[in-house]
């Protein structure tokens, strides 16, 4: 039980970090900037956390028989089964986590927008 409550809060931490911290703010804005698909995957807590899972999956750090390793489904985590069973658990850790604490609004979106949008050049005058 212990197992699966550390990965549930291992799996929170690192989406939360990716998604909401400020430390990541300036990287974050940086990199999705003019990319709808980079916006989508570093500010929407599911997305991050399918790849918060296939990350997890590959570093075994997966709910197992003995607590965090290897993963009881294959003997090697390095394998497709393995990656998308860790990305599709974290995907639903992360939005779970999201619906009951943000009501399905990611806070940095709204604050970093303006930091996102290309600088407007001033109209040249005639």
């Amino acid at each position: 039980m212990t197992e699966w409550l550390t990965y549930a809060l291992t799996t929170i931490g690192l989406v939360y970090f990716i998604t909401q911290s400020m430390i990541f703010s300036p990287l974050r804005v940086r990199l999705t900037r003019g990319s709808i698909f980079r916006e989508a995957l570093l500010y929407c807590p599911s997305c991050t956390g399918f790849w918060v899972g296939v990350l997890l999956s590959l570093l075994w750090l997966v709910p197992g028989r003995d607590g965090l390793g290897p993963s009881p489904w294959q003997e090697t985590p390095k394998n497709f089964l393995t990656m998308a069973l860790g990305g599709f658990m974290s995907m639903a850790i992360s939005h779970i986590w999201s619906a009951l604490t943000q009501q399905g609004v990611n806070p940095a979106w709204e604050a970093e927008l303006p930091l996102r949008e290309p600088p407007q050049e001033p109209p040249h005058a005639p």
